[in-house]
């Protein structure tokens, strides 16, 4: 079965749709309408910013509540070391929270300078974090069910935005490392 998010990011700044969930909404609506149950869409893949909770209100009202899975992508927390964007959207969605685009920033500029160890620490925390919120350990207390990381390569130098586990050519980084431990760990 296939799965499809109407829109990536749909609460950031640079989205036509920040400004307006009843527009994402709608996508979420004549996709799902079009899907039928030959495949699964998120309500909506937002982004762990400030707005976030607000925007997902409007959106739940909008699409009659209707959305039982979700995406979050959630830099902010994992790249702080804190909870504030997850434990929200976890508040605020009904169904399952899937991290559908996280990791540790090597570079996002101008915020954050190249830091491999950085990069490392923040997957190591993400997760923990995963770990914290996971349904399965938990009991199905909270939603969080799935997590991807992004991105497996890394950017060359000089690139504004760079969350690769191993360099462009390849050669491993220290937040592979830390992703080989804690992957395996949850595999079990």
């Amino acid at each position: 079965m296939k799965t499809y998010a109407p829109w990536n990011e749909a609460n950031h700044v640079s989205q036509p749709t920040a400004k307006s969930p009843k527009t994402a909404a709608g996508y979420y609506t004549t996709l799902r309408s079009v899907c039928g149950s030959k495949c699964k869409v998120l309500g909506a893949d937002v982004l762990d910013q400030s707005t976030v909770t607000k925007w997902l209100k409007d959106f739940i009202r909008y699409s009659h509540n209707k959305a039982r899975i979700w995406g979050l992508h959630n830099y902010k927390d994992v790249n702080r070391h804190q909870t504030k964007g997850l434990a929200s959207v976890l508040r605020t969605v009904p169904g399952e929270l899937w991290l559908t685009e996280t990791g540790g920033i090597v570079t996002f500029l101008p915020a954050f300078k190249t830091s491999l160890s950085r990069s490392a620490s923040a997957t190591k925390y993400m997760f923990q974090l995963a770990d914290r919120y996971d349904s399965k350990r938990r009991g199905n207390r909270s939603k969080l069910t799935r997590l991807y990381v992004y991105r497996w390569f890394g950017e060359p130098a000089g690139a504004r935005f760079d969350a690769g586990l191993v360099n462009p050519d390849g050669s491993a980084r220290s937040a592979l490392t830390q992703f080989k431990k804690y992957a395996k760990h949850r595999l079990k």
